[in-house]
C-alpha cells in the first residue's frame, strides 16, 4: 500500500495551472495573428519590374520580320495585343498616347524534326515549329530603352496527307501565343 502511494501524484482536481492558462493565450495570440503576419508580403496593385515603373500604357505596331516566312508581322502583333488585354496589366493604346511602345522583331522561324515513321526512317511524322522574337521596350518621351531581351514560343504538329506549309501555318498562332506570354512575363514579372 505505501508502494501505491509513494508512485502516485497529488493531482489539482478542477484547478487549472498558470502555465496551462499562459500557453493557451500564447497559442491564441500567434493563431489570431498568423493570418495578417502572413500576408504582409502581400501587394495589391500592379506590380512590375523596377525598369517598366512608369509605364501603364503600351502600344504594340506591327512586328518586323527579318525571316523569310511571309505574311506574319500582323499575325503576331494581334496575338500579342491580345495576350496583353487578356491579362490587364498594360492598358494597349495608339502610339501618340502611349507611355511605352513595344517594339518587335521576329528573327527566326525553324522547324525541328521530333518524331519519325516507324516504318520509313526517312518520313518525319511530327515536327516542332519555334518562333524566336527580340524586343525593345521604349520610353514614347525620351527614347530611353527601357527592357530589352528575346523570347520564344515553340508547340509541335503533326505532318498529314496535307502540304506541309498549311500545316505549319496552322501552327504558328499557337507559338505565336506562347512567345506572346512568355513577352508577357517577362514585361510584367522581369523573368
Amino acid at each position: 500500500m505505501l508502494e501505491n502511494m509513494a508512485c502516485s501524484r497529488p493531482t489539482l482536481r478542477g484547478k487549472v495551472s498558470l502555465s496551462s492558462l499562459t500557453r493557451k493565450r500564447v497559442f491564441s495570440v500567434l493563431l489570431f495573428s498568423l493570418p495578417f503576419v502572413s500576408t504582409g508580403c502581400y501587394q495589391l496593385g500592379m506590380i512590375c519590374p523596377s525598369s517598366m515603373r512608369g509605364i501603364r500604357t503600351l502600344a504594340i505596331p506591327v512586328f518586323q520580320n527579318g525571316t523569310l516566312v511571309p505574311r506574319t508581322e500582323a499575325l503576331l502583333a494581334d496575338v500579342t495585343i491580345r495576350v496583353f488585354q487578356a491579362d490587364g496589366t498594360y492598358k494597349i493604346v495608339d502610339e501618340g498616347k502611349a507611355d511605352g511602345i513595344l517594339q518587335c522583331k521576329l528573327t527566326d522561324v525553324s522547324r525541328t524534326p521530333i518524331f519519325v515513321s516507324s516504318t520509313n526512317w526517312m518520313t518525319t511524322k511530327k515536327f516542332q515549329l519555334r518562333i524566336l522574337v527580340t524586343y525593345c521596350v521604349l520610353d514614347r518621351i525620351t527614347g530611353k530603352i527601357l527592357q530589352q531581351g528575346a523570347v520564344a514560343g515553340a508547340t509541335s504538329y503533326f505532318v498529314g496527307t496535307d502540304h506541309l506549309t498549311s500545316q505549319e501555318r496552322q501552327a504558328l498562332p499557337m507559338a505565336a501565343r506562347l512567345m506572346a506570354n512568355a513577352l508577357l512575363g517577362q514585361l510584367t514579372e522581369g523573368w
